[in-house]
């Protein structure tokens, strides 16, 4: 029996220990009772020692999962151990109750809060019979002090989620001296057990009941079935506790008094503590043998798929001999670069079903995107009517124009086809961030169990791709620039003047019958008699209702006149309408001659209509222009497009070439890639896209990854080391090898606040970054923000939340510097448009730090003296910490790092201490000054404290990669986790919030808090997630900024928003 127990306890033990309780339900007994009900008395006489915490109100504020292992020695000494700390023993009870209070109070805060999060506590004696109890918090219904309004409803929440368990057994604690129909703990334990299966009674205070009165009915099971029973108990008193009254006298007591109670005589051998011990032991042994089976399956079921996994993380393999890490490296490089290409093709097993990605979205790019964009622009676009005619006079000098000028159509064109250039290098740029995507997602589970080596193969082929992009943009640039160089009017399909001519009076010709038709149909318009009209290159000036034509030649001998030749003229200049001649001037009905100037400005010359067909000519699909490659009917328009296939070659060619190198790399043979175009125009592409590649690739990907004499191994299952500390100065180009954008400036200006703390913290970024790229120079210029102006005021009075970044943004914004250096914490959780966090750094000890004045040297916040005054300019502090050290005053201290330390140093000054955060002492090489360092329990760090976060403009992309290698992925999932609590609850320094956060084995956890000014109204939640069910960089951002806005939302829940509310009055 007690083996069967015992098992379920080491098997409990091990789903705590690997995260997995929550998906294997085992058999255990929770203990459920309302306050004061007697249910901690329970748990201590079938213990028999004092251990747990005591107090009014409620004491059990997390959920204590307590396992009783029995000692086969009866002389042996009894001991207790927490899952939470390590092999340590605790001999004495006392000390097991101060970790249990600790322990709460760390996570629960000191409010009567509650936690979710259970403790784990196992007690070894030869008392005991082998258990598994949970003890869970008292049903309460009215908040007392500063409990949440909502404590009862949490509190039901957590007791629900044990009790619903299927496999766990429900003790349901009852004080015999109130009414059994108004027991909380019986009517939650009906609502999961309804048949009173799983449920065991316990009736408490059998000895307090009114005189007269017996609970024989219930112990009987006459008054409320259970199938497993009433069980009835006498507690010691709070006397006897009090008295210290040994537990073997209580326990003998008890029996006394059912021996000798004339109603419970009969149920005697049924009641008491020893009875309901051994009747524990029994039903929960008969439980596990029931659902042994249903356990061994699900178990096996867990095993199988963590087994299946774990498979996916490769063969174990000695990482660190030297005969196993070169082949595994190229293995792991041929799967990374087979799944890269897999990706392209659309050959890999993993295809997304949800969106198209790789290869597809490539197509996708070039044939819709990109086609749509050529589609979206006119041929003629932002030119008008005026433009034409401005441009053909222009051209003609001081004479009349007979012709289109061949001037004036170049000039014309040239900007048009300049509007294809912005559309083919987007594309460009987007088969670029497509490839991109599919590097970041071509790894697998066992490639990322070696960090390092993951990081650097990506960085390498990261390089590689950004290396290929700017030649291929210059190359469609290039091609841009060949047509505007040279139009070519000789190509048999562009239309020339002879076929716009006609073009335009087979148009006039169906635009006059139709007009024809109309006038048939409806009475004729009166016209302008002054103003002449050209019919068919005649001049016509109508009279009344009847219009003559103005000198019509007759006969046969009259030459056919058209608009083509009055546009280009006939064999005499008296032929030439636009000319006029003398015998016209003498005629009575004479109408004055029209100059092409006068016709233009009468739109009646058609050469705007005339250009803009020899447009839609030029740039048809069929000219040379579009010879380059791909015809694509979505194009064939009045606008074809110029570069149809050469500049589409262009960005597609980057990808082909970017999978082919990176197929090449690993020894996958990929060919030439993505193949879009088939024309000579497709080589050059693809020789500037993926030219060399297959080389460079295979080459750099071994020499960047892999290890050598003087790097670190890539091949340890570890994080990352720290970029500058851990890393010789030669080795700190190879990790990060950047390739500096080439229209990047030379000097670079970098924005800082003027304190020394900040200068300091530039100065760290500005190291960095020359050392990185010795290429540039980098300036640093200074300035005081709004405040370090206003040191008079509280901070949370100014009102104003970019106080220590405004001035510095509004420098980035007008382009005076080119990026800034802030304390992460001091910026805005919504930066202003057009800005972008381009790195954040990693993160010093984020804890706050006591500064004691010289004369306390020794002393803690816990020690020093009452009424000792503390500065801090933090409402954050002020409110944690009050509640914490009630006995110290608190005042604000404004100023830098050096003024607070020259005030605490004042020998006139009030302050005893201040309190500053450890990571400016750090930087400024103050750290000797530290005397305590406050853990979480004392105070939360405030968002992002100890953290550097690197500001520039969003559009700025030379910047903004310059920045990349900078960041610390951990500090930055962990800051941007509280960045989004932080924006989520619309805090800032006028609101006390603190955060606590950590990430390790890919969880990440994080405890908010909210606090009222004065820190007796305290609202805290803690919650986690699993970072492992992310592939990629951006979806862990996404999970860590969804944690942040999860645990806010909490916090709201439970009570922040009055708080937040209330503090919007001050």
């Amino acid at each position: 029996m007690n083996d069967l127990i015992e098992l379920t306890n080491k098997l409990q033990t091990v789903v705590t220990s690997v995260g997995a309780d929550s998906t294997l339900d085992l058999p255990l007994i929770t203990v459920v009772g309302s306050q004061s009900s007697g249910k901690s008395s329970v748990l201590e006489t079938l213990v028999q020692r004092d251990f747990l915490p005591r107090g009014s109100g409620i004491v059990t504020r997390r959920p204590l999962i307590l396992q009783l292992v029995t000692l086969p020695q009866t002389d042996a000494l009894e001991y207790g151990e927490f899952l939470h700390i390590k092999d340590k023993k605790f001999y004495e009870f006392t000390e097991i109750r101060e970790e249990i209070e600790r322990e709460t109070s760390r996570l629960a805060g000191g409010n009567k809060g509650i936690s979710r999060m259970p403790i784990h506590l196992r007690i070894y004696s030869p008392k005991v019979l082998n258990l598994t109890l949970v003890d869970l918090p008292g049903l309460t219904k009215i908040p007392i002090g500063d409990q949440p309004n909502d404590i009862e409803k949490q509190i039901r929440s957590l007791v629900m989620d044990f009790i619903s368990n299927p496999n766990s057994i429900i003790l349901a604690v009852t004080p015999a001296n109130s009414d059994l129909v108004n027991s909380d703990s019986l009517k939650m334990a009906r609502q999961v057990d309804p048949e009173g299966k799983r449920t065991i009674g316990v009736l408490t205070k059998l000895d307090l009941m009114d005189a007269g009165t017996n609970a024989l009915d219930i112990l009987s099971g006459r008054s409320y079935p259970l199938k497993l029973g009433f069980i009835g108990v006498v507690n010691r008193s709070q006397q006897d506790i009090l008295t210290n009254k040994p537990m073997s006298t209580a326990i003998e007591a008890e029996n006394q008094f059912f021996q000798q109670h004339p109603a419970y005589r009969s149920v005697a051998a049924k009641c008491g503590t020893q009875y309901l011990n051994k009747q524990l032991n029994t039903i929960l042994h008969a439980h596990i043998k029931e659902k042994l089976p249903e356990l061994k399956t699900k178990l096996g079921q867990l095993i199988s798929q963590k087994q299946q996994e774990l498979s996916q993380y490769g063969e174990p393999t000695v990482s660190t001999d030297p005969l196993h890490r070169g082949p595994l490296i190229l293995r792991l490089l041929t799967k990374f670069s087979n799944d890269f290409v897999a990706a392209i093709d659309g050959t890999s097993s993993e295809m997304s079903t949800k969106e198209l990605c790789g290869g597809a979205r490539i197509y996708y790019i070039f044939n819709n995107v990109f086609g749509q964009a050529l589609d979206a622009i006119p041929a003629c676009a932002n030119l008008t009517n005026h433009d034409i005619r401005t441009a053909i006079r222009n051209s003609t000098g001081p004479r009349p124009s007979l012709f289109v000028p061949e001037l004036a159509f170049d000039l014309l064109v040239r900007p048009q086809i300049k509007l294809l250039e912005a559309p083919s290098l987007r594309c460009v740029e987007l088969v670029y961030e497509e490839l991109m995507k599919v590097c970041h997602s071509s790894d697998t589970k066992e490639l990322l169990r070696y960090p390092r080596l993951h990081q650097r193969l990506v960085e390498v082929v990261s390089e590689l791709l950004r290396e290929r992009l700017s030649p291929t943009s210059s190359y469609v640039e290039s091609l841009i620039a060949i047509e505007r160089a040279y139009i070519n009017t000789n190509h048999p399909d562009f239309l020339g003047a002879a076929g716009a001519m006609a073009n335009l009076e087979t148009e006039s010709k169906k635009k006059k019958k139709e007009t024809k038709r109309r006038h048939r149909q409806s009475p004729p318009a009166s016209f302008d008699l002054t103003r002449p009209q050209l019919m068919n290159g005649h001049l016509r000036s109508d009279q009344g209702d009847t219009g003559s034509v103005v000198d019509e030649p007759s006969g046969e001998s009259a030459p056919k006149d058209s608009f083509l030749t009055y546009f280009f003229g006939g064999a005499g200049k008296n032929e030439r309408p636009a000319l006029g001649s003398q015998e016209m001037m003498t005629k009575a009905q004479y109408a004055p001659p029209i100059s092409v100037n006068s016709m233009m400005e009468n739109e009646m010359v058609p050469d705007d209509s005339l250009v803009r067909l020899l447009f839609a000519s030029l740039l048809s699909p069929g000219h040379r222009l579009a010879k380059l490659g791909v015809h694509n009917p979505l194009w064939d328009t009045s606008f074809g497009v110029v570069s149809s296939s050469g500049v589409s070659g262009a960005g597609a060619g980057a990808g082909a070439g970017a999978s082919a190198g990176a197929g090449a790399g690993a020894g996958a043979s990929a060919g030439a890639g993505v193949s879009v175009s088939s024309s000579s125009g497709d080589g050059g592409v693809v020789t500037l896209g993926a030219g060399g590649m297959a080389v460079s690739i295979g080459d750099g990907a071994v020499s960047g990854v892999g290890a050598d004499d003087d790097a670190e191994c890539p091949i340890y299952e570890n994080d990352l080391p720290k970029i500058i500390k851990k890393f010789r100065q030669e080795n700190l180009n190879k990790l990060l090898s950047p390739v500096p954008p080439l229209s990047a400036p030379k000097t670079i200006v970098i924005g800082s606040r003027k304190s020394q703390l900040a200068l300091v913290q530039t100065h760290i970024v500005r190291d960095i970054l020359q050392s990185t790229y010795p290429e540039y120079e980098f300036d640093i210029k200074s300035m005081s923000t709004t405040g370090d102006k206003i040191l008079n005021q509280a901070l949370s009075k100014i009102g104003e939340k970019a106080l220590f970044t405004k001035e510095l943004e509004i420098a980035l914004e007008k382009g005076t510097v080119d990026l800034v250096v802030h304390s992460l914490k001091d910026l805005p959780t919504v930066l202003p448009g057009g800005m972008f966090l381009g790195a954040i750094m990693e993160r010093e000890n984020p804890n706050d730090a006591l500064v004691l004045n010289e004369k306390w040297k020794g002393h803690t916040l816990a020690t020093l003296p009452a009424g000792s005054v503390i500065g801090t300019s933090s409402l954050r502090r002020v409110a944690q910490l009050k509640r914490r050290y009630p006995h110290l005053k608190f005042i604000d201290a404004r100023g830098n790092l050096n003024t607070r330390l020259a005030k605490l140093d004042d020998p006139e000054g009030p302050y005893s201490g201040i309190i500053l955060a450890v990571a400016g002492l750090v930087r400024i090489d103050k750290g000797d000054r530290i005397s305590q360092i406050l853990t979480s329990s004392d105070s939360l760090h405030a968002v992002s404290q100890g953290a550097l976060g690197i500001e520039c403009r969003e559009s700025d992309k030379d910047i903004r990669a310059l920045l990349e290698p900078l960041n610390h992925q951990d500090t930055r999932l962990a800051c941007l986790c509280e960045r989004s609590l932080m924006r989520t609850l619309e805090g800032g320094c006028s609101v006390p919030i603190g955060v606590n956060s950590r990430l390790e084995n890919n969880t990440l956890w994080l405890h908010g808090l909210v606090s009222s000014l004065d820190g007796q109204n305290v609202v805290e939640h803690q919650d986690q997630v699993d970072l492992a069910i992310a592939d990629t960089k951006e979806k862990k951002e996404q999970l860590a900024a969804q944690l942040g806005q999860a645990v806010a939302e909490k916090l709201i829940e439970i009570g922040a928003d009055k708080i937040l509310a209330e503090l919007g009055h001050h």
